[in-house]
C-alpha cells in the first residue's frame, strides 16, 4: 500500500502539514472497496443466520423440535 511520509520539513507556512504520498497509491482504494465488501458480506450472513436460528424470522432451530430430540 502506499505509505505517507511527512518530516518537519513539509509543514507550510501556515502550519498545515502537507502530505507527499510515495508508493503504490491507486491500490489502496481497490484493497478499501474490497474489505468493505467482504466486511458487508459478513455482517449480511451473520445476520441472516441470527434472524433464522434464534427465531425472530421464521420458526427457528432452537424452537422446532420434529425429532424429539428435547424429550418433551
Amino acid at each position: 500500500m502506499g505509505r505517507l511520509e511527512y518530516y518537519r520539513g513539509h509543514y507550510n507556512k501556515s502550519g498545515y502539514l502537507e502530505l507527499r504520498r510515495r508508493g503504490r497509491s491507486p491500490y489502496c482504494l481497490f484493497r478499501l472497496v474490497l474489505l468493505g465488501s467482504y466486511l458487508a458480506l459478513g455482517v449480511a450472513c451473520f445476520g441472516f443466520g441470527a434472524f433464522h436460528v434464534t427465531g425472530l424470522y421464521g420458526p427457528g432451530i432452537w424452537v422446532s423440535d420434529p425429532y424429539g430430540l428435547t424429550g418433551k
